[in-house]
């Protein structure tokens, strides 16, 4: 009895076709045309860009890394100059505000002839 299907509620029956197969290939086909053909432009649009233009894009590179730099240089020296006439200021301050000497400090001497453990009360 096991073996006979009273309700005839058979799975249906899956036949490898040939064009499931090409479906399921056919997007990943698909995405690897098209990054080769993205890859493809940007390397011959590249080529071109440096055929064309030849070593100018280099001189011009050069030149403006040079005039960066010199910018940079200018505003270090700027800073520096800023930096000293703060700093002639600070001593000119400093001459002005000086205390006078107290005396000579003690604790320097008196401090290693103590004793470390404080005495009982």
């Amino acid at each position: 009895m096991a073996g006979q299907d009273f309700a005839h509620n058979a799975a249906p029956s899956h036949h490898a076709t040939p064009s499931a197969g090409l479906a399921s290939v056919l997007p990943i086909a698909a995405i690897l045309f098209v990054a080769g053909a993205c890859f493809s432009a940007g390397y011959w649009l590249g080529a071109n860009d440096i055929e064309q233009t030849g070593n100018n894009t280099d001189v011009d590179a050069m030149e403006a890394k040079l005039m960066v730099k010199n910018a940079a240089i200018k505003l270090h020296q700027a800073r520096i100059e800023t930096l000293e006439e703060m700093a002639a200021q600070w001593k000119s301050k400093a001459g002005q505000g000086a205390h006078t000497k107290v005396g000579e400090l003690s604790f320097y001497n008196d401090l290693p002839k103590q004793s470390v453990t404080p005495a009982s009360v």
